[in-house]
């Protein structure tokens, strides 16, 4: 192999190998930031804290660092009294989204009828609502028809944004 080769392979890897360490890397390229577990030792100290803080008793299932509009966020999933409970966190503590799984009651009547209206014959799995800066932002519903599984947005009146196929 010709010596100029040589050269130009070894420049290729190391501009591979550099390119792999700066998206393997918390602070990493944004565009290539992905959701991925995190071990609770990893966790920021002021995020755990925020959480220690609001669910002292509440079980943890998961947690993932996880970017919100290209911006690190620490997403917890934890069981919390019986009922499952995702929270994000920026990596300083503050509490950015929090949604929580509620009983049927606990959710606007209009929700209920709205997906009753779309899905005559569904079976209501689950409703989750969806807090961001205090304010009750939305609802998520699961959502069983026949076989068929969907999940559902809503808006806080509980007027359906939007619906996937599971």
């Amino acid at each position: 192999m010709p010596p100029h080769f040589r050269k130009k392979s070894w420049l290729w890897l190391a501009a591979g190998l550099w390119l792999w360490l700066a998206c393997s890397q918390e602070g990493g390229l944004p565009m290539r930031m992905k959701a991925r577990s995190t071990p609770l030792d990893s966790l920021p100290r002021p995020v755990m804290q925020a959480f220690r803080q609001q669910y002292p008793a509440a079980r943890i299932l998961d947690m993932k660092l996880d970017p919100e509009k290209g911006k690190p966020t620490y997403k917890i999933e934890c069981n919390h009294e019986g009922h499952e409970v995702e929270l994000r966190y920026t990596p300083d503590g503050h509490l950015v989204e929090l949604e929580e799984e509620i009983p049927l009651e606990a959710a606007p009547a209009q929700l209920s009828e709205n997906i009753n209206r779309k899905f005559p014959k569904n079976k209501l799995r689950e409703v989750a609502r969806v807090v961001r800066e205090g304010r009750v932002v939305g609802y998520k519903a699961k959502v069983k028809v026949g076989k068929m599984k969907f999940k559902i947005d809503l808006d806080a009146e509980g007027h359906i944004l939007k619906t996937r196929v599971k």
